[in-house]
């Protein structure tokens, strides 16, 4: 089995009993001409060149925080960045459920017969899970971060949600600055290893760290 995997990528590989299919569909998201050959060598010549360009999700994003782990309930992020460059300590070092919103606009003409529309994420820390319309597209955890999310937009405009989970350390590596009465975690992890020092607690990249894009494809069936 010869698979093409991005850096970090996964796929689940299912073996069947059953005789192959004799089609298959081909998700086309650049324009030009494609060569497509069937399980039983039939080939099929393909020419695309409507497919719009995607639509980068740029501007201000509102992102809800729960203020129990010691971050504000919500804050607008101009841009995306990592969750440890913001200047609120309580966003530096948040460990948890960030919830992302923003409104996007999805062009007519994409949701028509034969095409599909996705939301890449870009980059993640470390793993989220899309809402379209309040509906959940699914949740990805390795690159590429691209969820389907034809059946739930409409023409127009849409709300989309991203709920980001990072990781526990970056909690561990505020504490360590605050006094034991005022830290959110505990952890009988002292050491590591031969390391005794009490800072080796690093921060990590966290959040939606984009860009994000609204990705137009075309499905194309191979007969």
């Amino acid at each position: 089995v010869k698979l093409d995997l991005p850096a970090g990528g996964s796929v689940f590989v299912v073996f069947g009993t059953g005789n192959l299919p004799e089609s298959y569909a081909f998700q086309c998201w650049k324009n030009g001409d494609y060569e497509l050959v069937n399980n039983k060598g039939k080939k099929k010549k393909v020419m695309i060149d409507d497919l719009p360009a995607p639509i980068e999700l740029s501007g201000e994003w509102k992102v809800a925080f729960d203020p129990k782990w010691g971050a504000p309930a919500e804050v607008s992020f101009p841009k995306l960045i990592s969750w440890t460059e913001h200047e609120n300590e309580g966003v530096k070092y948040y460990s948890g459920a960030g919830l992302y919103s923003k409104t996007i606009e999805v062009p007519d003409g994409w949701l028509a017969a034969g095409r599909e529309v996705h939301i890449d994420l870009g980059d993640v820390r470390d793993l989220a899970e899309v809402y379209v319309n309040g509906k959940s597209a699914g949740i990805i955890w390795t690159p590429p971060y691209r969820v389907n999310i034809t059946s739930l937009v409409n023409p127009g405009i849409n709300e989309l949600k991203v709920e980001v989970m990072n990781m526990w350390i970056n909690r561990l590596a505020g504490d360590n600055e605050l006094p034991e009465d005022l830290r959110f975690t505990k952890t009988n992890i002292t050491t590591h290893g031969f390391r005794t020092d009490p800072n080796y607690w690093m921060v990590q990249p966290a959040g939606l760290l984009g860009p994000v894009r609204i990705l137009p494809s075309a499905r194309i069936n191979i007969d």
